[in-house]
């Protein structure tokens, strides 16, 4: 994360910013637990299949050797910061079933922006076509 300003902000660092986005087309720019679309890349987070809690009970994940890296690679996809927080350590059904809970207690558009709330530290500073003219394809597929 990157400082912006003098206000404390911190934005993501144009790495970061890439991979995420690639991770997100990798997965079809939805979550992994809730199946709903990323709004803008600000609530977009890493998420383990399996928890890293449970890790070290799956042999092929374990976090020693090359093929355990390789295989926790595979371990990642993108899920929205709400719903990665509210996971936890539950299996995807299970996060699913809760977010869904969720959904029904709320409007159509409290639950949409309560889904697509912005990670801590991170500012969703607007569209990243206007910060980096190079991924107005990548933008574009979030709308």
């Amino acid at each position: 994360m990157k400082a912006n300003g003098n206000n404390g902000d911190h934005v993501m660092s144009l790495d970061r910013f890439r991979r995420l986005m690639r991770l997100a087309a990798m997965w079809g720019d939805v979550c992994i637990v809730c199946g709903e679309p990323f709004a803008h890349a600000a609530c977009i987070t890493r998420e383990h299949i399996v928890p890293q809690s449970l890790m070290d009970n799956v042999p092929s994940l374990r976090r020693k050797g090359k093929i355990g890296n390789s295989a926790r690679c595979a371990n990642i996809a993108p899920s929205h910061y709400k719903c990665n927080s509210e996971r936890g350590n539950l299996s995807l059904v299970e996060a699913a079933r809760k977010i869904l809970k969720t959904k029904e207690r709320m409007s159509p558009a409290n639950f949409h922006s309560w889904l697509n709330q912005p990670a801590p530290n991170r500012v969703k500073l607007g569209p990243p076509h206007i910060l980096y003219p190079y991924v107005d394809a990548v933008w574009f597929t979030f709308k």
